[in-house]
């Protein structure tokens, strides 16, 4: 990883630049999915979409994450994430009903759980 910004921002987002000893670089974002379609310069159709999709997957209970991409040849990177110019890659759906279940599994047990 050469550079990173941090979690941050509202909605929430993190952004992690890679690149290789060949100079091959990897931008990817990750955060709430307000956060990247806002920055990911999508028509009016494309959000509808997206939006549809998170409706769906929201209403099953998933908790979801938004994932981008970008392109930046120089090394002056911006002040902040958002100035780079994102491709909306997709969302990635976690079953937010595991931690229900681990909950009452360590339930019965000595475990102390603690969420941030």
């Amino acid at each position: 990883m050469i550079h990173e910004y941090p979690l941050g921002g509202k909605p929430p987002m993190m952004t992690h630049l890679f690149e290789n000893v060949k100079g091959h670089r990897i931008i990817a974002a990750k955060g709430a999915p307000e956060a990247l379609i806002n920055i990911s310069h999508l028509n009016s159709s494309e959000k509808k979409q997206i939006a549809g999709a998170i409706e769906v997957l929201a209403s099953e209970g998933y908790r979801i994450l938004a994932v981008g991409e970008a392109d930046f040849p120089g090394s002056d990177f911006p002040v902040t994430h958002q100035g780079f110019h994102f491709v909306f890659k997709g969302l990635v759906a976690f079953y937010a009903h595991l931690l229900d279940i681990l909950i009452d599994q360590c339930a019965d047990g000595n475990w102390r759980i603690e969420l941030e």
